[in-house]
């Protein structure tokens, strides 16, 4: 049955205008119901793949409809052009047909009369089909006329195919009936909603926002973001305009008794290089892992884009996103030994930046940057076939599309495509892309200089449904859907439905002549089919599926063969020549298995890390300074080697975890379990065993003991120095201490009003200081558990500094109020610098203690988001960081040069304040004064005496402030010792 219309399109006639004449009154073009019925049946009989029963009560519901005079006459021009104005043909094609059809003498050229009858025709059958009330027959003859416009007399007059074509294109009017028509909505459709609980999930993180604040904008986005930051700055210091958090009450109190007359502000002169990323953005987006021309893997990890060589085992970044990355599309071009990448990232004011993966052994390098469109985020970008347009898809609102000329960064045309999320997008052609998502398939061809968006109609063959992943497949496209079936489109039509996998299509790839942009056949044949060409399918039921160009179907393999930690197909990229299919996992994991016996080609995957919800834990091995461990959401633990970069072990639990730390000896971990709100999906609650703590073998992983004494999240779990007794603190804001080895509770420490959230053991194991989530610092005894006022703590020295509040961290917080909140901090083993991370995803270096007023640091990017923890290895080798949001766990190349230079010393920062950062066996390099005045030059001593301010001396020494001169003092001699 035809489609209800509600809208109706632009005219000049009256809504109650009479009946307009047609042309079925003329016998010669009349149809009867059995002559219209047989064409039917031969011309979509076999394209609709209906009987010949439904596709006849069809036929004579059609028919009644166009036999408005009920003369069992049906117009056949009336019937041939309305029906061609609401195909799936573009404007163009539509607009040909009808004038094919009313060039009755076939020379190229219409009358005045044939097109008045060419236009009233093909507007009476479009107002039957569509119940909409006709316009009057005077406006449509005045709309014909115009074509004639610039011609002195219309009689005798011709209207050329080109002009005609140009009319219809122009003239308003007739774009709003063509538009209107060309788009119309389909009535009576099922609506599928996803079974597959993987499916709902993919659905709702494709349909993910992430809200950035200005606070968020300013502090991430180092370009865009300076005015913001230049407002924020503006309100004036934090210390006048918010209250004092109770820890920076406490921390007066807790200042050392003997500290240096003036810490220095410079930064530390240290270098952080990124050495290694494990995970990638598994859950961010789907089809973001693809190979290079070269046969790299490139993926996003965090707001890092990363190219893995797995041959020699590198990795090189691509770090100019200051967001996580949301999207990213490959174009290898092996003619040309280049690789091209776009990537797509969230945030307020969200980039696109387009970059190769490095030319002649070279880094990666940034070929251009796209902003200020999309807001909230890009959610999916593409390429055109000709690598010099791409297409973006913002992640909010009405999900904008925009294409640029990325070479020139000119963008060529913007529309708003629905209010429905769009779950991905493809080019089809040079001039069509399509865009998909909940229960919409979109088709964009270019018209003009525009593109015209036209919805694609699911009919009976299909139904609607969240359609996961799109791609051209030579005429056509094919998509993948929640129910498992590969829907192929001709136009805006689904002529097809192929049950596919018995879970929710994920990801796709096409492999055929444009397979790597060359215009080159994709190699040999291979996994069964006898010609190249075919499709790769990946589903959250585990399967990656081969098929023919025919859509016959091929080769199957398992996920689960390879020993993935999920069954889940996140993304496929077939190497048809290589023999390889690249499968990335929702797990974060990134396989490489030959497509004829399906077996993996790494033992393992190339690519790993944490994946589900979030992540929190990480503690380094005191007795291997290679090794360190983290545990997050997904339940899993996991031990790295920093030298290898690889995953040593790894044991699946129970129940999320949220923190770890290893014992003195290294033999033993310490897991604290528990769900910590605000996480987001379905799986993101509570826990059966929230509160529990897990004691685990470092060998085997398995549990030596297990116990809970709270009902909430277990925040923090630390073994104190000598390794007598286990530390835990809970959500309950209690602090629990247990004597290792029996395991028997020793003392329970309350007084918190907030939530604990750090907590740290003093050298000598007999003190404790802990914060919670409401800003306050405590000090407590370690054997009985009672609290210790700050004064009496002022001088213990603490074996780590894992406490964001207190006296060495007080400057580490700023001095405005831009909502900066440390995540977590660790001093450096060497006792001179201290690590921290936020939410704004930055990694900052300050001297130890950081008190100095406006102290300055060094700082690294690369978190998709908030970090959520830090540490450094035994050695200081490496720091390691975890991304609380992107799950990915990032190795840095910790390297400190020594003393700051010269220049970095001046009035406001004197020589005495340097010696708080003398490091073993080095010095510094005297300025050449020092040096002659050394050297007992009399002149440069008496020079430098003169010029110098009294905080230029060597400050005095505690042993000095105490020295008291004798009752009885020998003589004073000034004259030279004899030897």
């Amino acid at each position: 049955p035809p489609a209800i219309i509600t809208n109706k399109p632009t005219t000049r006639g009256s809504p109650r205008s009479p009946p307009m004449p047609s042309a079925s009154s003329d016998p010669s073009f009349g149809m009867t119901s059995d002559e219209f019925l047989e064409i039917l049946r031969v011309c979509l009989k076999d394209y609709l793949e209906y009987s010949e029963k439904k596709l006849d009560n069809i036929a004579k519901a059609v028919f009644i409809i166009f036999d408005d005079d009920q003369n069992d006459l049906v117009d056949a021009l009336e019937f041939l052009a309305a029906f061609a104005v609401i195909s799936g043909m573009t404007p163009e094609e539509k607009t040909r047909y009808v004038f094919g059809i009313f060039d009755f003498d076939e020379s190229g050229l219409l009358s005045v009369d044939e097109m008045i009858l060419a236009l009233r025709t093909t507007i009476s059958g479009l107002t039957k089909l569509s119940a909409v009330d006709s316009p009057l027959e005077s406006d449509i003859e005045h709309i014909a006329i115009q074509a004639f416009g610039d011609l002195k007399t219309i009689d005798g007059s011709m209207v050329t195919r080109e002009k005609f074509l140009e009319f219809c294109a122009t003239t308003p009017e007739l774009v709003s009936w063509l538009e209107y028509f060309g788009d119309i909505d389909e009535f009576g459709v099922e609506v599928l909603n996803p079974s597959d609980k993987m499916a709902a999930e993919l659905v709702n993180h494709g349909a993910r926002i992430l809200p950035r604040a200005v606070e968020d904008f300013a502090a991430m986005d180092t370009d865009s973001g300076q005015m913001s930051k230049v407002a924020i700055e503006a309100k004036g210091l934090a210390i006048n305009i918010k209250p004092s958090a109770p820890w920076q009450n406490t921390v007066s109190f807790t200042e050392p008794s003997v500290i240096p007359k003036k810490i220095p502000a410079t930064a530390p002169d240290v270098h952080l290089d990124l050495d290694w990323v494990h995970g990638f953005n598994a859950k961010q987006a789907r089809q973001n892992v693809d190979y290079s021309h070269k046969g790299e893997i490139v993926y996003p990890a965090g707001a890092v884009g990363v190219v893995l060589d797995v041959a020699s085992k590198k990795q090189v970044f691509m770090n100019a996103h200051t967001d996580v990355i949301l999207c990213m599309k490959v174009l290898a071009m092996p003619k040309k030994k280049q690789t091209l990448v776009v990537s797509g990232e969230a945030g307020k004011l969200a980039k696109v930046i387009v970059w190769n993966t490095g030319v002649l052994g070279k880094a990666p390098e940034v070929l251009k940057v796209l902003k200020g469109f999309h807001q909230d985020g890009v959610a999916h970008v593409g390429w055109a076939p000709d690598g010099e347009v791409i297409i973006t898809v913002g992640s909010a609102g009405m999900h904008c599309v925009a294409l640029y000329e990325w070479r020139t960064g000119a963008m060529v045309f913007s529309a708003q495509a629905t209010e429905q999320p769009v779950l991905d997008t493809c080019w089809t052609r040079q001039d069509q892309f399509v865009t998909c998502g909940t229960n919409h398939m979109h088709i964009w061809t270019k018209t003009g200089k525009a593109y015209r968006r036209q919805r694609g109609l699911f009919g009976k063959k299909a139904s609607a449904q969240a359609i996961l992943c799109a791609k051209a497949f030579g005429e056509v496209v094919v998509s993948g859907a929640a129910s498992g079936h590969l829907y192929v489109w001709e136009g805006r039509n689904c002529i097809r439905a192929v049950k596919a996998h018995s879970g929710a299509i994920t990801a796709l790839h096409v492999i055929g002549r444009m397979d790597d942009g060359s215009g080159e056949g994709a190699g040999p044949a291979t996994g069964g089919f006898e010609k190249p060409g075919g499709l790769c399918t990946g589903s959250t039921d585990g399967k990656i599926q081969l098929w023919s160009a025919e859509l016959e179907v091929g080769a199957c393999f398992d996920l689960a063969s390879l020993g993935g930690v999920s069954k889940t197909v996140q993304s496929v990229n077939w190497d048809f020549a290589n023999h390889k299919i690249l499968i990335g996992s929702w797990s974060s994991e990134v396989f490489e298995m030959n497509d004829i016996e399906g077996f993996d080609i790494n033992d393992g995957p190339v690519v790993q890390g944490h994946f589900e919800h979030r992540l929190f834990g990480l503690s380094v091995n005191p007795a291997n300074g290679t090794e360190y461990v983290t545990v997050g959401e997904d339940k899993t633990v996991r031990i790295w080697d920093t030298e290898t970069h690889t995953l040593k072990t790894m044991s699946v639990l129970d129940t999320m975890a949220h923190c770890v730390s290893w014992s003195p000896d290294g033999e033993l971990l310490a897991v604290g379990l528990g769900y910590k709100p605000g996480g987001f999906g379905p799986g993101a609650k509570r826990q059966r065993k929230d509160g529990a703590f897990l004691i685990l073998q470092r060998s085997d992983l398995t549990i030596v003991q297990e116990a809970r004494d709270s009902k909430q999240l277990i925040s923090s779990i630390k073994w104190s120095p000598d390794g007598g007794t286990l530390a835990v603190t809970s959500y309950d804001r209690a602090i629990y201490l247990y004597n290792v080895g029996d395991w028997a509770s020793t003392a329970k420490c309350r007084g918190h009003k907030g939530r604990i959230t750090g907590l740290d053991w003093s050298t000598d194991a007999n003190f404790l200081q802990s914060t919670d989530d409401l800003g306050e610092l405590i000090f407590w005894e370690a054997d009985s558990g009672e609290q210790r006022t700050a004064r009496t703590m002022r001088d213990i020295e603490w074996e780590t500094q894992t406490c964001v509040y207190g006296w060495p961290l007080k400057s580490a917080w700023g001095q405005f109020d831009d909502s900066c909140a440390l995540a977590a901090s660790y001093r450096a083993h060497g006792g001179t610098v201290i690590a921290t991370v936020d939410q704004f995803s930055r990694l900052r270096m300050w001297r130890y203690p950081c008190v100095a007023d406006e102290p300055n640091w060094v700082e690294a990017r690369g978190h998709g988001g908030p970090c959520s923890n830090v540490t450094f290895t035994i050695d200081d080798s490496f720091v390691i960081t975890t991304g609380r949001e992107d799950c990915c766990v990032f190795q840095w190349r910790y390297r400190m040069e020594g003393m700051p230079t010269d220049e970095a010393i001046t009035e406001e920062e004197p020589v005495g304040s340097q010696l708080f950062d003398f490091i073993d066996h080095e010095k510094f390099a005297r300025p050449e004064a020092v040096e002659a005045a050394n050297a007992d030059d009399r002149s440069k001593i008496f020079i430098m005496e003169e010029r110098a301010a009294e905080e230029d001396f060597t400050p005095v020494r505690p042993w000095q402030r105490s020295v008291v001169a004798p009752s009885r003092p020998p003589p004073e001699r000034l004259d030279e010792p004899v030897d």
